[in-house]
């Protein structure tokens, strides 16, 4: 009879979280990833149950706190840049000097897990501001990050961006004009991007909104970045790079944050020395 009644307040918990992140937005949000309350385990044959939190007094419940919906806390940061006087539009001057043809797309990557830190929430919030100035349609934004919580795959895909479930359909390559947004990445992250767009129409099509890449090659041996980051050494020399001010309220969600890009040249591309895998 005490089995019972455990496995009842195992469902019944895992069924709030389950639906939790659906009060986000007062309608249907599917998480990505369903919450199982019971599963079989291939490892040992046994059954496996979701994490289980002791029951709470009524009297304690009613003196709980109210958990703040991560859509509130999302609008708190936007907020507090407004405050700050730092989203404004002068922060987009260099993105406006790129005379496309066509609006822009926005490939965000490494921003981390809006739900577990303040820090993503406000670079999300600048995300949100950047396409509110430059009209962006938030349906040409596709966010990735291997760390999104259910909570935080439910709050994209509220806000209306594209949420791929793996790296392997992001469509990195700039075939078109495209803004890629990569607060605070590994040097890796930004080699990889790079060299998927490693011809002159596509690098011209792209701007880093990312880490100022000439710290990187300041900071790292030539030896050391030939053999990891290439293409990073090779373009740095010909990025046109505006760093965004220190923010006072959010000092460390974009310390050295700068808007590159590669100034219209038609002979540009020429000049850079091939990559390594190319001049084999």
């Amino acid at each position: 009879m005490t089995v019972l009644v455990v496995k009842m307040n195992v469902f019944k918990h895992t069924e709030g979280v389950f639906k939790s992140p659906l009060s986000l937005f007062g309608s249907a949000c599917s998480p990505v990833h369903p919450i199982t309350p019971l599963a079989m385990s291939q490892e040992s044959n046994s059954y496996r149950y979701a994490e289980f939190s002791a029951p709470v007094s009524r009297k304690k419940r009613k003196n709980a706190k109210s958990k703040v919906p991560l859509l509130t806390l999302l609008q708190n940061s936007r907020d507090d840049l407004k405050k700050d006087e730092w989203s404004t539009r002068t922060h987009f001057d260099a993105l406006d000097k790129k005379s496309w043809k066509s609006t822009a797309r926005v490939v965000c990557l490494g921003l981390g897990s809006p739900s577990n830190s303040p820090i993503p929430r406000a670079q999300l919030g600048f995300l949100l501001d950047m396409c509110d100035v430059l009209k962006i349609d938030f349906e040409q934004v596709t966010v990735y990050d291997p760390v999104f919580t259910e909570q935080d795959h439910c709050l994209l895909k509220g806000l209306e961006f594209r949420t791929p479930l793996s790296g392997e359909d992001l469509g990195v390559t700039a075939d078109d004009p495209t803004i890629f947004f990569m607060p605070h990445c590994d040097i890796e992250l930004y080699e990889n991007v790079l060299r998927k767009n490693w011809t002159g129409e596509r690098l011209s099509n792209l701007i880093l909104v990312s880490n100022r890449l000439e710290d990187y090659v300041e900071n790292n041996s030539v030896d050391k970045l030939e053999s990891t980051a290439p293409a990073v050494l090779r373009i740095v020399p010909f990025l046109s790079s505006q760093s965004l001010p220190p923010s006072k309220i959010w000092p460390a969600a974009f310390n050295n944050t700068s808007v590159q890009y590669i100034p219209a040249n038609p002979d540009w591309f020429s000049e850079i020395p091939l990559l390594p895998s190319e001049s084999e």
